[in-house]
């Protein structure tokens, strides 16, 4: 049998909806991995999906850093959107 998989779909953007080309990256807190993904306002994400649990990491350049935790034990493959709307840093 195959290992169920998370492809979790990350799209960035700001307050009026515009695209964010923003660093992505994933911490695997449990074995203390970092994985960077490639700086662009939209990303596909692969993960096992049984006794998974990541920190997201958004940032981009202006606006606000943003973490959400994740904790997924899903025994079939699972489709998750999340998107992400970047606050500007306040002068």
């Amino acid at each position: 049998m195959v290992d169920p998989r998370l492809f979790l779909f990350v799209t960035v953007c700001d307050r009026e909806n515009n695209p964010v080309v923003a660093q992505i990256s994933v911490e695997y807190a449990e074995i203390g991995e970092v994985v960077q993904y490639e700086s662009r306002p939209t990303q596909l994400l692969n993960f096992p999906a049984a006794r998974q649990s990541f920190v997201l990491h958004v940032a981009a350049p202006g606006y606000q850093s943003v973490e959400q935790g994740f904790v997924v034990n899903v025994h079939t493959d699972t489709d998750y959107v999340l998107a992400v709307l970047l606050e500007p840093v306040e002068d």
